[in-house]
């Protein structure tokens, strides 16, 4: 059990569903199924009916509710006494022109809420220039499409997956 599997149990409570939670988390729904998934044979119980709709809480789920919302609050300030809450600096992040509308909106106001001392440069481009200009270290992130050939001097993580029709 960790603590994103909490906070995807008590945000699809919150959010009163899979879909809603995936959005308010960024994630995919699917995404948010596996975790509530490994959560469920972790602790070896059902924790929402899903025949339901919104999902509603199982007994067992019931109880743990409140048990997840105080470990995540308690999360929460280890990271602030820890001083993880005072990212201070600046970032240049290069993203592909469809992300600007789509994901950024969202991640640069969690970044504001959340890191208020961190400053976001955005710099627009296309996927093989912004890598070039990653590499380089003229860029500190990019959010970019796959690319046929990773860079091996780069850390990727994916951020979102979109099936193409």
């Amino acid at each position: 059990m960790n603590i994103r599997q909490l906070e995807t149990f008590v945000a699809i409570h919150d959010q009163r569903g899979f879909k809603r939670a995936a959005e308010a988390l960024n994630m995919t729904p699917s995404a948010v199924s596996m975790q509530v998934k490994t959560l469920e044979e972790t602790l070896n119980v059902a924790l929402f009916d899903r025949g339901s709709r919104p999902p509603a809480l199982t007994n067992v789920g019931r109880a743990i509710l409140e048990p997840a919302r105080q470990i995540l609050e308690q999360s929460e300030e280890v990271r602030r006494v820890a001083g993880l809450d005072q990212v201070v600096g600046k970032v240049v992040l290069g993203v592909i022109p469809s992300a600007t509308v789509t994901l950024l909106p969202d991640a640069l106001a969690f970044t504001t809420q959340h890191y208020p001392r961190l400053q976001v440069r955005v710099v627009a481009g296309l996927t093989d220039e912004l890598l070039m200009r990653t590499v380089s270290g003229e860029l500190d992130a990019a959010l970019v499409t796959d690319p046929p050939h990773r860079d091996a001097k780069l850390r990727w993580n994916t951020v979102m997956e979109e099936r193409f029709l």
